[in-house]
């Protein structure tokens, strides 16, 4: 069989528990709106950037914008990983409080027993 799809391809309704070699169970996750999250970090990430002095606040957020989907994805791709290969594990939502104007998250991929 081969490798399966990335976060996102695919039907929800696809994911499966299949015994291994190892005796661990192999699940496939199948999240549909990450590929949603990928078409609009390809689209931010489009077009040139202005020099640092010259840069607008729209040119900012999009940059904001930007390294904060490719962060999610890159971490969620680590979760969807670990799950596929059997590993028991769960995402752990630090709460922290909000303040104005500046955005913290903090999420760990927690081991499970």
């Amino acid at each position: 069989m081969g490798r399966p799809p990335t976060l996102g391809r695919g039907d929800r309704k696809d994911c499966s528990a299949k015994p291994s070699t190892t005796g661990a169970h192999w699940r496939r996750m199948v999240i549909p709106e990450f590929e949603t999250l990928r078409k609009l970090r390809d689209a931010l990430a489009r077009g040139g950037l202005r020099a640092l002095g010259e840069r607008t606040p729209e040119d900012h957020a999009r940059i904001a914008e930007f390294e904060t989907i490719a962060s999610l994805l890159r971490f969620l791709e680590e979760f969807k990983r670990r799950v596929e290969a059997g590993e028991r594990c769960r995402l752990l939502q630090v709460k922290r409080r909000h303040d104005p104007g500046r955005l913290s998250i903090e999420i760990a991929i927690e081991a499970q027993p």
